[in-house]
Parts: structure tokens; sequence; C-alpha cells
């Protein structure tokens, strides 16, 4: 991993959801890398307990916390369960997502229910969850990630960004409301990142129009002036702008990661 690892988030609780891999894992290992102690969350023990053993190998401290967002009991009780293991709550990166690629007739209310739960009526819910551990610090940050789907449409994309737009008005909402009490709320905002979300979105795209897999991601790729996929190191080191010891005046800020002025 690049970076200065100057240290500056010792001493800090991090949650981070969805971080069995792409975007959540290299986020958790930043912020593990500038001292904070990261609780891992995520549905699949198998891949948290892959990250956990890069944060050992690497000296890092971690917590596996194994468990459905969707489920309403561990919800609950996630921020207790972690609160009770490292302490009080300090950063709270809102990741864990789903990315669902349909024409609107074939999008159902249940599909179209199950993807703004968990885009958006989560991170809600967490948030809602750390707020009194953070305003009792006078100390917190907030960082939902989003997608440059919250800034604009994509075509066969109507639930995730419809749930995407709803993460981006919580988060300007939320940093309204919290920023008196010491506690920011940002959107991270990538474009087509490399991560298992793109393969699939790649994968929908040789489904309904018999391209080669190559030719899908180029499809991807090209959406921003940049030509490529995003990095989840370039995702990672936007985050820790917005966590960072000079990170107070940042607020309600969606900041693309995608190349383009959107």
């Amino acid at each position: 991993m690049e970076g200065a690892h100057l240290g500056y988030l010792d001493g800090q609780i991090a949650v981070v959801t969805g971080a069995g891999r792409g975007l959540g894992r290299c986020i958790a290992l930043y912020l593990a890398q500038e001292g904070a102690s990261v609780a891992l969350v995520a549905r699949s023990r198998d891949e948290l307990e892959g990250v956990a053993q890069e944060f050992d190998s690497l000296g890092l401290n971690s917590l596996v916390v194994c468990g459905d967002l969707l489920d309403l009991e561990f919800r609950n009780g996630l921020v207790a369960q972690v609160e009770a293991a490292l302490g009080p709550i300090a950063i709270l990166i809102n990741n864990a997502g789903m990315a669902p690629s349909a024409p609107l007739e074939q999008i159902d209310d249940e599909a179209f229910q199950r993807c703004m739960n968990l885009n958006a009526l989560v991170p809600f819910a967490l948030c809602r969850s750390v707020a009194p551990s953070m305003k009792k610090q006078g100390w917190g940050r907030i960082v939902n990630i989003a997608s440059t789907a919250a800034l604009k449409g994509y075509p066969y994309t109507a639930a995730y960004v419809a749930s995407k737009h709803a993460l981006l008005g919580l988060t300007r909402a939320l940093a309204t409301e919290l920023l008196k009490k010491g506690i920011t709320v940002n959107a991270v905002c990538p474009g087509f990142a490399d991560t298992q979300i793109a393969q699939t979105a790649a994968e929908n795209i040789v489904a309904k129009t018999g391209r080669s897999l190559e030719e899908a991601k180029l499809t991807l790729a090209t959406e921003g002036s940049l030509n490529r996929l995003i990095q989840p190191e370039e995702v990672a080191r936007a985050v820790l702008v917005l966590v960072g010891p000079d990170s107070d005046a940042f607020s309600g800020i969606a900041l693309p990661v995608a190349g383009d002025a959107i």
C-alpha cells in the first residue's frame, strides 16, 4: 500500500462495512495503517478472515464482525458489539452496498426495496447508532461510499441510482445536523471501480449484448474521461482526506473519484 503512514489515527476506533473485499478491504487497510483499530464487517466470514490475516501480517489491529446488515437484530447490535470489544467508535465508513442492473419493467418492488435498504437504510441506521458515542467524544467522522450514480443517472440501474441519491441526501442532511457536535459527514462518489461490482456489471453487459467480457469492461472504463476503471486505492486515499487531522471543515461534501467534474 502506498502512503505516508503518519499514524494520525492512532487510538481511533473505525467501522468499515463491506470490508471483506474490494473498496471496503482497501479502505480498512488504509485506516489501519494510519493507526486505527478497525472493525471489519461483512457477510462472508471466509473473506473477513482473509482480510484479518492481512492485518495480522502487517501488525495491524482488527476485529472480525460477521453478519448480514439487512438483518435487523445484527444491525441493531453491531455498534454495541464493536464498542464492547474495541471502545467508542470515532469513524464509520458505510461501504456495503449492491448494484443490481435491469430494465425498468424487470425491477419488482422487492428488488427495489432490497437495494434501497442496503444502500440507504443501513447507512442511516448505523449513523443513528454511532452518533451518541461520537457526540460524547465531541469528534466523529462518517464517510458514505456513494457513487457517481448519486450525482447523475445511468440506464438500467433505477434502483441503484435512486438508492445512491438517497444516500447523498442523507449525507447532506446529517452534515448540517451534526457538524456543531464535532462530527463531519461526507460522501465519496467513485466511478466504476475495479471491484466485484464492476465485474458483475460487465457480466450483465455480456449477457445482454453478447459482447466479450473485455469489451464489456472497456465500456465501463470509458464512462469517465480517465478511460480506465477507478482503483480501490484511489477511493481509500479520498477517504483518508475526509477523516484526517485537517478535515474539520469538510462536511456535506460529495467527492467524485472519477476523473470528471460532475
